[in-house]
């Protein structure tokens, strides 16, 4: 075989792998747009309107962190609001259990501690600082899984 046919047969052989490994990629980047795509049509409905509007008014209505103030007559509404965030979010026990399982456990633990805060009032900045701990939490991990 002359140098020119070897050179020939490896030219050759680097485009079909050249090609195998385009078709892998495109691929591999085709199911990261699928997946992130069926995020955004399941979650965006979801999440968006909870995390950007309800969440942030009701939290703001109930403590105001600047002053370390808490207004238990908004208590209601955020309870309200940590129940229809547990409603909304139910599909995910099947999608992915272990992330709802951790949502709704921060949910149900800032529930608790809006309860606590209101029927007692001792330690009141530290039970303040708690539910804004669990609130970025939450946040955290919705925005980690929506990676």
């Amino acid at each position: 075989m002359t140098p020119f046919e070897i050179a020939q047969v490896v030219t050759s052989v680097l485009a079909i792998l050249l090609s195998i490994a385009s078709l892998i990629y495109t691929n591999h980047i085709s199911k990261k747009q699928t997946k992130l795509k069926m995020k955004e049509n399941y979650y965006q409905p979801v999440f968006q309107e909870m995390l950007l509007v309800t969440f942030p008014n009701v939290f703001t209505s109930f403590i105001d962190i600047k002053n370390n103030i808490v207004y238990t007559e908004a208590s209601n509404d955020f309870e309200k609001a940590i129940g229809e965030f547990r409603k909304k979010i139910k599909f995910l026990q099947f999608i992915d259990i272990t992330v709802y399982n951790n949502i709704d456990s921060l949910l149900v633990k800032i529930d608790d501690d809006i309860v606590l805060l209101c029927s007692d009032r001792d330690n009141k900045e530290e039970k303040i600082k708690e539910i804004h701990n669990l609130i970025n939490q939450l946040y955290d991990e919705i925005n980690e899984y929506y990676k």
